[in-house]
């Protein structure tokens, strides 16, 4: 019987720790229309430019480990002549984002634009974050002149508990915990129920 309860209580404690140690992060975001007027220069502007955003982040993230931010941008069929590009970049104090800096991507007419960003916090406490989203006339290279489009704040959680290497190792415990507590659990019923059985047989036979 102590037996019994200690592989219950080993599978249930593992199951907690593979939970806490892998469950994903809730994500937020938000979702948002624009409509933006790209400067060509001090007299010309090009005809606004009509759309909608999509960013999605994760709510908190374990120290030592990474997240993901993904930002969606798409635009109506209807575009200046002028070819355009979307300028995108994260601010993020406290972490290293990937890539870094300016990410450029050609802005086309029914075009559906993805950037993605892998962040790692490299400290515990993250300063708030914004996310720059620009438009700019193409062939002006990315110090060229561009028309802020939309800028949010945003504010990632980071879980400091365990180090990098300690997330990993409780997952591996509680992974090896799990598999030791169902084995051996599965073994003492089988062992039971041929137990029981055998006896049945042998009384069976006595009769």
């Amino acid at each position: 019987m102590k037996r019994r309860t200690f592989l219950v209580g080993l599978i249930l404690l593992s199951l907690i720790g593979l939970v806490i140690s892998s469950l994903p992060a809730p994500r937020g975001g938000w979702q948002a229309t624009f409509d933006a007027a790209i400067n060509l220069d001090e007299q010309a502007v090009l005809p606004p430019v009509a759309g909608e955003l999509r960013f999605s982040y994760p709510r908190w993230v374990r120290s030592g480990e990474s997240a993901t931010l993904q930002l969606t941008l798409n635009v109506g069929d209807k575009l200046p002549d002028s070819p355009l590009v979307w300028i995108t970049r994260v601010e993020m104090p406290g972490a290293r984002v990937q890539p870094d800096g300016l990410l450029q991507q050609a802005c086309l007419p029914g075009a559906v634009s993805h950037f993605r960003w892998t962040v790692t916090p490299y400290q515990t406490l993250l300063q708030p974050a914004t996310v720059w989203i620009y438009l700019q006339p193409a062939g002006e290279g990315m110090t060229g002149k561009s028309t802020l489009v939309a800028s949010y704040p945003l504010t990632i959680q980071v879980v400091s508990s365990l180090s990098a290497g300690g997330w990993a190792i409780l997952r591996i415990m509680a992974g090896i915990g799990l598999i030791f507590g169902l084995l051996s659990l599965g073994s003492d019923l089988r062992t039971k129920v041929r137990t029981k059985y055998a006896n049945k047989t042998d009384g069976g036979l006595l009769k």
